[in-house]
């Protein structure tokens, strides 16, 4: 370090040097955090203090390139400077990727400072630039800290240059004028819902309430990348881990269950679990594992058949992975041919659910939770499930339909056939004209990343409903905490605990998806998040004790890289 800096800390108290740190992130934030690495070294600085000064420093500095490309767009003589481009489409464009743009920011050296120029200038969403510049900047701080700390002086011989001195003074000026913005409530800021008839809701939900339009809404927390919204959960999940003395702790959750349920896990094993008396709960299904070296010739299609037969399934069925995830790989099959279709596309050596098709209208996901030793297990949550559709106007294709509605246009890739992860819709019926309030269904699974909708179904939880789900959890062996995936005639029935079907059980690391319902706050989204993580780790440390030890580190990630890997695999989901 040069001799002035090694001048200014003897003479200087932390929080003077702090502030020096502080000012450094709207300079240049990799010196910044070598600079910081160096007196967490060197001169004892607190790693705390020193995090949340690089962590405030990184956010301010990001919000204050984007104001300065603001600032540009509004200056006329900069305007001339930006000519001969399609302003609109490169607007549009940044605001669609905008968390994928700020990402590689972090990652790629010199793209931050023309990159958020850019964003400030196209006038990209300044809500959603918060937020993802809130949420990046924790990772990035932490992870490059640890790394100069680990390295130490090596790190510096990777430095860029020393830019952007002399505008030093006037960034630190317009940042403290964004820093004294009014609270934004960025992530509860939603689209407007789309109009439609009540009735045909009402009527293409059979069983369930009604969606309101406040429902319907789209919030900004949906669009944010799953690999931002749970980093502050992986954080949460290292230092349980830490605290507890093992990473893998939940593996342990449902001692019978591969992994405990988190990754990985056979769904017709977890299917099997019920007892004996319980068995009618489960909606029928197969487990048909197609060969290594599958000949083309129709003798796997026989073979399914034929296992079929015996299980007492007729067509239509679910066809689904036996190891899946978020509905990847999920087909609705209606005859031989299209099972025959699905058979083919799907991978070698690899095992598949032939599921009776549940026909109730009704979707809910059940999550129960029961300590070892309690005598009775709780229902934690009750999420009501909605399938994506869109309502027909009599003058709009279903394509238009799709584009128009704010919820589904943001999946439209998957409904348009543009996404391998999905079969999208025929051409025919994408060209079709639905008539007015009629609702027109765009996927078979419930799932959040095929655009359902996830309402809170707590308020309708009776304790007729709690025994018989806790019957069914206690008649599994060692099972403890998951998430049962259900179809119900209606919802008066499932108060009842009486006609309803199970399609999956799920393990430790399901969630409880009434968080996702668009009224509740992501205060409150991430505190019962939270507190379920803690309860799954008390779980797990309580079987722990009983004998029950968690798989090793390394065999509980292999589950989640054989899960990873073989979701790419999968055939499109309908």
């Amino acid at each position: 370090m040069p001799e002035a800096i090694q001048e200014l800390l003897s003479s200087h108290s932390w929080w003077e040097i702090c502030a020096v740190l502080f000012a450094s992130t709207f300079v240049h934030e990799d010196v910044a955090i070598v600079a910081a690495g160096y007196f967490i070294d060197k001169q004892h600085l607190p790693f705390m203090l020193v995090l949340l000064t690089l962590y405030i420093g990184v956010v301010l500095s990001d919000l204050t390139v984007y104001g300065l490309g603001a600032l540009a767009r509004r200056t006329p003589w900069a305007r001339r400077f930006v000519t001969g481009f399609d302003s609109e489409r490169a607007s549009a464009w940044v605001s669609s990727n905008l968390g994928l743009l700020i990402v590689l920011c972090r990652i790629v050296p010199g793209l931050l400072f023309p990159a958020f120029v850019a964003c400030g200038w196209l006038n990209a969403p300044f809500r959603r630039f918060f937020f993802y510049s809130v949420v990046t900047a924790v990772p990035f701080v932490v992870l490059t800290l640890l790394v100069v700390l680990f390295f130490g002086g090596s790190v510096l011989q990777g430095l860029g240059d020393w830019a952007w001195l002399v505008v030093l003074a006037s960034l630190l000026g317009l940042s403290l004028l964004i820093a004294r913005h009014p609270r934004l409530n960025i992530l509860e800021r939603k689209e407007p819902a789309p109009a439609a008839d009540a009735c045909a809701e009402a009527c293409h939900h059979a069983g369930m309430p009604p969606l309101t339009p406040a429902a319907r809404g789209v919030r900004l927390i949906e669009k944010i990348p799953d690999a931002l919204f749970y980093t502050p959960l992986t954080m949460y999940w290292l230092w349980l881990g830490w605290r507890y003395g093992s990473m893998s702790l939940p593996s342990a959750a449902n001692p019978c269950i591969e992994g405990g349920g988190c990754w990985g896990e056979s769904k017709a094993a977890s299917l099997d679990g019920p007892g004996s008396e319980q068995r009618c709960w489960v909606a029928p299904y197969v487990r048909f594992c197609k060969s290594e070296a599958s000949p083309d010739d129709g003798r796997e299609l026989n073979r399914a058949l034929d296992a079929m037969r015996e299980a007492g399934i007729e067509f239509p069925v679910v066809a689904k992975p036996d190891i899946g995830w978020q509905g990847f790989g999920v087909s609705l099959v209606d005859d031989v041919d299209m099972l025959d279709r699905y058979i083919r596309s799907f991978p070698a050596g690899v095992a598949m659910l032939l599921q009776a098709y549940i026909p109730y209208e009704g979707e809910a996901g059940v999550f129960y939770i029961r300590k070892p030793g309690d005598a009775v297990g709780v229902l934690h949550s009750l999420a009501l499930v909605y399938f994506p559709y869109v309502v027909g106007d009599g003058v709009s294709t279903l394509r238009e339909l799709i584009l128009k509605n704010p919820r589904t246009a943001g999946k439209s890739d998957l409904y348009l056939g543009f996404s391998t992860e999905h079969s999208g819709l025929s051409s025919r019926d994408l060209e079709s004209v639905p008539e007015a309030g009629k609702s027109v269904r765009l996927s078979m699974a419930g799932s959040g990343r095929l655009g359902s909708i996830y309402c809170d179904g707590r308020s309708y939880i009776t304790p007729a409903m709690t025994a018989r789900f806790d019957a069914l959890a206690q008649s599994m062996p060692e099972f403890y905490f998951g998430r049962f995936d259900i179809r119900f005639k209606s919802l008066e029935a499932l108060q009842r605990g009486e006609e309803f079907s199970i399609v999956e059980i799920n393990g430790a690391c399901s969630e409880p998806l009434h968080i996702w319902d668009a009224s509740i706050s992501v205060r409150e989204k991430y505190r019962q998040l939270f507190g379920a993580l803690v309860l799954l780790f008390e779980v797990g440390n309580i079987n722990r004790s009983r004998g029950f030890q968690p798989l090793p580190v390394r065999d509980f990630l292999e589950l989640a890289r054989k899960q990873r890997e073989l979701i790419s695999k999968y055939p499109s989901s309908t």
